[in-house]
């Protein structure tokens, strides 16, 4: 799910203005003195004016302003506006972090509607408390008890015959069924704003609501869509000469061209582990062609806007966009800026903007030999933004420039000042609700803490300090490891969130997120304890899981899952489950032997670097065709993950390894590691799981078994034939009972539907090209009539997992191969495996010979259901054997690429 509060409907109802940007936290900011609140009695001014302060960020002020109106209404009996006035109310005080009572206000609202009689007025006003209800809800993860206010607002909206209103929750909920998985019907709801849109008779509704469905397509990761929504927005406003819906809308545009470029820039990057907050720096051709896109929209932006502050917040935007390009601003670009800034009123836009100036002058002062801006000057940024957050009575805003000014003295080693304005921080909002900042802190006060011990001899460092020096054996240890625990509930709390954090902002998953995960293990596993070394597990899974949810910019659900621990421990004690993480320094690989409750540990001091290296190496030399022996580059793989626990894993009779790899590892197999002797997989079946837990497994043989199968043979879209799928799919069909086969032209979306309900299938084989990405938009798999995405396979199998019955116990995918120079292209694997529904999944990490591929794939079949072999992992393992001792396809490049997901039972 996405937890998101007012992307779309408050540009339509609230009547407070459209923003150009949906902005985070994190990118929000500037600094004055703040006007003194004038004392009105009108209550009418009040609700006016609230409504203006709330526009331009002063929250505080508006929250204020509008208690007045509150009471000055309830003394004046006038009910309806007093719930008005709540509803407002409600809103800014759920901007300044008070939740609780934001939600009070809110029901206080609906208990005075409620009882009256149901005038037009009365109405109006009770469909914006809902429509703000729906917004609270949605932000609590209660995604169906948001569709349900929204579906009540939409009705009233409709009897009023207020169209705005009624397009305004209709996206709203086209938001909460996408956070929902139900994308059908999502799509169903979005085709019908389309064509009311297009239909609408009123230009200003049409811009304003093309523009809103793009944004907030564009913050749910649907970029093609976003583009054509605003673009439709903006041909409107060029016809109606609207200088300020132009603008809006190329600002758009210029956002998602950054969206694209942001992506381009992960696919290309190596795994993070930078310190935080970290500063991107674009290399990647397609990345920087995204990005002048966007500088150029951002240009067309500025010749139509008028606002000062929209104007500062697209040259903000230009910063720091050039800065990532790797294009030095000059002094007189920065002076301009700043000039800019100080003739904005005092808002929490003026005061983030100022922190986010200075955080990307900070980066490119790292970038860079000699300082650009002295750290004087950028403190003196921050210090005008946390004073203007200060006069706001704007604690988040305050928090945010005062660990800005921490992470400065960070950067400069200046760990005791930086400790002081880390913890200032902290303090002002620890009684409010703010974890997507609370947790920056944490994680920055956990860094200060570890680096100052680390100066003392505590704890291990990179220069190799003995941590043994310390002679006190209670030592300061702890301190770093609560700081990381609270920055990790915080995560936690905010999975939802998490992908909302890369989707429109400056920083991205990679620098904001990653780095969090991997420095906490990392710090776990220093001298680890039973407890450290199942927490690092945890925090590894945390990991991945947040990968998933920002591949698909939602929260992937999942339906009462087992803990890997329990599966080997209780239906295959003959299974071992190994956790390989790469740190900055060195491997670390958690083992769980079968029946043991101790956790094993191995650690081989090797640099991230050299490990990113030899395993771009190993994929290489296992994917040639003259790979006939096993190359160097396995066997030195072997040697850092399994070698020191292969010992062990033999004494325990081990017949199964489950990994559970960290992204690097995720696209090499493991099948190849090679003793020096043979292969792994020649010791060991092998499975992979995407996390420590597991949707309801249970062994195939348990399962009716009713097959679906379909295929192309011929060449569709540019991609090369496949002659020898029907041989596979026949070889299925001599041992599996195929209840329907769609081969070529019968091989399309409707009749793959169609077979599904008509004929509940366990096993669903689909021999067919298909393509993983780090991108969701570049991950499908092949049919006659389409590229069919992976949320479009969600879909197309959601049937089967809601009907809760013959679920989909293995999905096999025989002609795939992952995104060539993406280095997260695995990604795309795991996110299709989960997002399929199926228990399991096998697919391949490159594209294998049809021929090899329908030789293993026969042999697979028939070891599991004609030689009724243990489980799926073992049935690949004598497949793969079979392929490597007895056929002509020996080399690694036919069999290895061949992977298990999920329940390997």
């Amino acid at each position: 799910m996405i937890r998101r509060l007012g992307i779309l409907v408050l540009s339509f109802l609230l009547g407070i203005g459209l923003t150009l940007v949906t902005s985070s936290v994190q990118q929000l900011g500037w600094a004055q003195p703040a006007p003194s609140v004038p004392q009105v009695v009108r209550p009418e001014l009040s609700l006016e004016q609230g409504r203006d302060l709330y526009r331009d960020g002063q929250f505080a002020d508006a929250a204020q302003v509008l208690r007045q109106a509150v009471q000055i209404y309830h003394q004046q009996s006038q009910v309806i506006n007093q719930a008005l006035a709540l509803n407002y109310l409600a809103l800014s005080e759920y901007r300044l972090g008070n939740r609780v009572g934001a939600i009070a206000h809110l029901t206080n609202s609906q208990n005075l509607l409620i009882p009256l009689e149901q005038s037009k007025l009365q109405q109006q006003v009770y469909a914006q408390v809902l429509t703000t209800n729906g917004q609270f809800l949605l932000s609590q993860g209660q995604a169906v008890e948001s569709i349900e206010q929204w579906k009540l607002a939409y009705a009233i909206y409709q009897t009023l015959d207020d169209n705005t209103g009624m397009l305004g929750t209709a996206i709203n909920q086209v938001q909460a069924l996408r956070s929902l998985g139900r994308y059908r019907l999502a799509q169903t709801q979005l085709d019908e704003i389309q064509t009311a849109l297009a239909n609408h008779p009123d230009p200003k509704i049409q811009m304003v609501g093309w523009r809103s469905l793009g944004n907030g397509l564009h913050l749910v990761g649907e970029l093609a869509q976003a583009q054509e929504a605003l673009e439709q927005s903006l041909a409107v406003a060029r016809v109606q000469q609207s200088a300020s819906d132009m603008a809006a809308a190329w600002l758009g545009l210029g956002n998602i061209e950054r969206t694209r470029g942001n992506q381009r820039l992960s696919m290309e990057q190596p795994f993070s582990y930078g310190i935080s907050r970290g500063c991107p720096r674009a290399t990647d051709r397609h990345a920087i062609e995204n990005y002048q896109n966007a500088l150029d929209a951002y240009s067309y932006s500025l010749q139509f806007v008028r606002n000062p502050m929209d104007r500062s917040r697209i040259q903000l935007n230009q910063l720091t966009l050039q800065m990532t390009m790797g294009q030095h601003p000059t002094t007189d670009v920065i002076k301009q800026l700043e000039d800019q800034l100080h003739q904005l009123s005092p808002s929490r836009f003026a005061s983030n903007a100022y922190v986010n100036m200075a955080h990307g002058l900070i980066c490119l002062n790292q970038q860079s030999e000699v300082a650009i801006i002295a750290e004087p000057q950028i403190k003196a940024w921050l210090t005008t933004a946390a004073a203007i957050a200060t006069d706001l009575d704007d604690p988040i805003a305050e928090s945010y420039a005062l660990g800005t000014i921490g992470y400065l003295y960070e950067q400069g080693d200046h760990l005791q000042q930086a400790k002081h304005f880390t913890q200032e921080a902290i303090e002002r909002i620890q009684n409010i609700q703010a974890s997507e900042v609370a947790y920056q802190w944490y994680w920055q006060m956990g860094r200060l803490l570890q680096r100052e011990l680390q100066h003392q001899g505590i704890l291990l460092s990179e220069t190799g300090i003995n941590p043994d020096i310390n002679p006190d054996p209670d030592s300061k240890r702890p301190q770093v490891l609560q700081a990381y625990q609270n920055a990790f509930r915080l995560l936690q709390s905010l999975r939802q969130d998490l992908a909302a954090l890369d989707t429109d902002t400056q920083f991205s998953f990679r620098q904001t997120i990653e780095p969090f995960y991997r420095q906490y293990a990392d710090v776990l596993l220093q001298k680890p304890t039973q407890v450290d070394l199942a927490q690092a597990r945890q925090v590894i899974e945390s990991l991945q899981l947040a990968e998933l949810d920002n591949f698909f910019q939602d929260a992937c659900s999942t339906a009462q899952p087992e803990l890997l621990d329990r599966i080997a421990d209780i239906q295959d004690p003959t299974a071992a489950i190994l956790y390989p993480i790469i740190l900055g320094d060195r491997i670390e690989t958690i083992a769980k032997l079968p029946g043991e409750t101790t956790l094993l540990r191995s650690s081989v001091n090797i640099s991230r670097d050299q490990v990113q290296q030899m395993l771009q190496q190993m994929r290489q030399d296992v994917k040639s065709p003259r790979a006939y022996n096993a190359p160097d580059s396995t066997q030195q793989v072997y040697q850092w993950i399994v070698q020191p626990l292969h010992g062990e894993l033999i004494a325990h009779q081990t017949r199964t390894l489950v990994f559970v790899l960290d992204g690097p590892l995720q696209a090499v197999p493991m099948s190849t590691l090679h003793t020096g002797d043979h292969y792994l997989i020649e010791d060991f079946a092998i499975a992979l799981a995407p996390g420590l837990q597991l949707l309801s497994p249970r062994p195939l043989q348990e399962t009716p078994l009713a097959a679906l199968t379909g295929g192309l043979t011929e060449s569709r879209f540019g991609f090369p034939e496949l002659p020898a799928v029907a041989t596979e799919l026949e070889a299925v069909e001599a041992i599996l009972p195929v209840q329907t086969q769609l081969l070529n032209e019968s091989f399309e979306e409707e009749a793959i539907a169609s077979a599904l309900d008509n004929s509940p299938s366990t096993i669903v084989h689909f021999a067919t090209h298909a393509n993983f990405s780090s991108e969701e938009a570049n991950t499908f798999i092949l049919l006659y009539d389409k590229k069919l995405g992976v949320i479009d396979l969600q879909t197309l199998l959601q049937p089967r997992d809601l009907a809760n019955s013959n679920p989909i116990e293995l999905l096999v995918l025989s002609a795939c191969e992952t995104a060539q120079g993406d280095q997260r292209a695995a990604l795309g694997l795991a996110g299709l495996a989960v997002r399929a529904g199926a228990r399991s999944t096998l697919a391949t990490l490159w594209k294998v010979p049809d021929k090899a591929t329908a030789e293993l794939m026969s042999e697979f079949y028939r070891q599991l259901f004609e030689e009724h072999t243990e489980n799926k992992a073992i049935a690949l393992q004598q497949a793969q054997l079979h392929l490597l001792n007895n056929t002509p396809y020996k080399r690694p490049l036919y069999w290895a690429p061949f992977v298990l997901l999920g329940n390997w039972l």
